[in-house]
């Protein structure tokens, strides 16, 4: 709050970030070739570094260029392909100048430990617990099901998982996310009905959480203090659910609270925005956010 106050619009990043643990992280290229850090290298192990730091006002994080990628993928090859975006994901991360974001999550940093190894590509995704992993996701169901149908759609969706991702968890996560998703656009329930729905199955351990209690108090009595602002899909999940139900028809004050509550704000803002998103018939995000975005939006028909 002290460097940016209340975020209402798109802001650049600021150094130093006194909560960055960058300096924990390592990664060393098995094979020159295979190099994924470039020159952003010499910012890993620093203090205080952003993990964002080079990226513009409205400019997206690495994991939702990947989801552009994919989406300019399916537009150019009509259907997802996973073992042809699996090239294209090699390629886009060992060209040097294809993003400008410092960090790059422990999942593509696993995926091309095992590349270098001698793993096949569709072999080298790894257990991981991040909701990274989920923020991509939508975007390729979507556009799969606008072409395809949803059935098609999922296979698209957990394909495009799969290739940095395995294990129950993730495959859990996503499936919450597309049921919602499905519920939405297939059925027509609004988004807080969708929500409320699936949250009374408590099919899984991810939405064993008191959403009645939670929707009664203020968003940092509960991101923060009863749920974790980090990444970590049993935290991060629920506290999407949270913001998405609380502020299902305010969409702009469910990604300013998001924002605002810290921790993994980006990955949650793309599920929080997916699930929003997709419940509306039109745009609903404020005008100056969408033409704020560096590069323009992608379309996605």
């Amino acid at each position: 709050v002290g460097d940016y106050g209340r975020i209402t619009t798109m802001v650049a990043p600021k150094n130093p970030h006194p909560g960055s643990i960058l300096w924990r992280s390592s990664w060393d290229s098995p094979q020159p070739q295979l190099d994924i850090l470039h020159d952003q290298r010499p910012y890993w192990g620093q203090r205080g570094i952003h993990y964002h730091q080079f990226l513009s006002a409205g400019e997206n994080t690495l994991n939702l260029k990947l989801a552009r990628l994919a989406i300019g993928h399916i537009r150019q090859n009509g259907r997802f392909d996973r073992g042809e975006f699996t090239r294209l994901y090699i390629d886009f991360l060992t060209r040097p100048d294809s993003h400008n974001d410092t960090y790059l999550e422990e999942c593509h940093r696993n995926f091309f430990t095992r590349l270098g190894k001698g793993f096949k590509p569709g072999d080298c995704g790894s257990p991981d617990e991040h909701i990274g992993g989920v923020a991509g996701m939508p975007a390729v169901f979507l556009l799969s099901a606008l072409r395809h149908g949803f059935d098609d759609a999922r296979i698209a969706a957990m394909d495009y998982v799969h290739i940095t991702h395995r294990g129950n968890p993730i495959d859990e996560a996503c499936a919450l996310i597309m049921d919602l998703m499905e519920n939405v656009l297939r059925d027509g329930v609004g988004l807080a009905e969708a929500i409320d729905a699936l949250h009374s199955t408590q099919k899984s351990p991810l939405l064993g959480f008191p959403m009645t209690k939670w929707l009664d108090r203020p968003v940092h009595e509960v991101i923060g203090r009863r749920v974790s602002p980090a990444c970590y899909l049993d935290q991060s999940i629920p506290a999407s659910l949270y913001l998405a139900r609380k502020y299902h028809d305010r969409p702009d004050l469910a990604l300013i609270e998001n924002t605002m509550a810290g921790g993994d704000n980006c990955h949650r803002g793309a599920v929080i925005g997916a699930l929003i998103g997709c419940s509306h018939a039109v745009n609903p995000w404020p005008v100056e956010w969408v033409e704020a975005l560096v590069p323009p939006l992608p379309p996605l028909d």
